[in-house]
């Protein structure tokens, strides 16, 4: 009986251990999504200047990583700069970027500015739902 329960309690910290984490925001019909695991976190959506072309990103998923896309795209309505946060990751180059209470990503792949993608707007609410779920989240 010890070994079983020892098991199910096994299993059920591997799966939170391993689980991804999905949120989306909705902006005009189209869909922005942050997805994390232990590993990886993913920024994907529908490019607004590349015929709706679903594109996106990904980076080692440390707190500091997180943290600062996480931070910067809320700075982003506090400080409203004119050129943006510029972040840069392992392979791409981020840019976020305020307008009108909102904000959007501007995305450099593979360190190319020729190949650059720009995000839906969001608002600070949207945002907040991207970020939700790892502000939920306790770590054990």
């Amino acid at each position: 009986m010890k070994q079983l329960i020892l098991l199910t309690l096994l299993i059920l910290y591997s799966t939170n251990l391993f689980s991804q984490s999905k949120q989306c925001a909705n902006s005009n019909k189209q869909t922005v999504c942050l997805e994390t695991n232990s590993e990886l976190v993913s920024l994907s959506f529908n490019a607004i200047n590349s015929n709706n072309k679903r594109v996106g990103f990904e980076f080692k998923h440390t707190t500091d990583s997180y943290y600062a896309l996480h931070k910067y795209s809320l700075d982003a309505f506090r400080v409203k700069p004119k050129d943006g946060f510029m972040l840069q990751f392992e392979n791409d180059h981020i840019i976020i970027l305020y307008s009108k209470n909102t904000i959007s990503f501007l995305l450099y792949q593979n360190n190319d500015l020729d190949a650059y993608y720009i995000s839906p707007s969001l608002t600070k609410e949207q945002v907040n739902i991207l970020f939700k779920s790892n502000n939920d989240v306790v770590r054990i």
